[in-house]
């Protein structure tokens, strides 16, 4: 993985709202092309949204959570989900809930686009 940040034509796209930069991915990769199976879509969702810095990644790992909390980013999109269902209980020290804690703790935002990238056409 590796953080990045929003970029369009090497010009910083400063986001002032999360909900924008939601309405973008989903014009971009809609959740009515993902199966039912599939946990697709906004993930987690803080209290305290910032998507000044992105990071993209194939997976969510603790890895992944933890460069995120070092480079000061609050906004994660992963390929794949942490959860295809949720469970009944969440046990805070097993993966991968151990990272859903810590992202919560730490006001981290997650969306997961896994087959709504795979449905893309273009």
């Amino acid at each position: 993985s590796s953080g990045i940040n929003a970029e369009y034509g090497g010009t910083k796209i400063k986001m002032e709202k999360v909900e924008k930069l939601h309405k973008i991915l989903l014009e971009n990769f809609p959740l009515d092309k993902v199966p039912g199976w599939d946990n697709a879509g906004y993930i987690l969702r803080s209290n305290n949204p910032d998507c000044s810095k992105i990071l993209i990644s194939n997976d969510l790992t603790i890895k992944v959570v933890n460069e995120a909390l070092r480079k000061g980013i609050r906004f994660i999109i992963s390929y794949h989900t942490p959860y295809i269902t949720i469970p009944k209980v969440l046990i805070g020290n097993k993966f991968p809930t151990n990272l859903i804690f810590k992202m919560i703790k730490n006001n981290i935002d997650l969306v997961t686009l896994h087959t709504a990238v795979d449905a893309m056409t273009n």
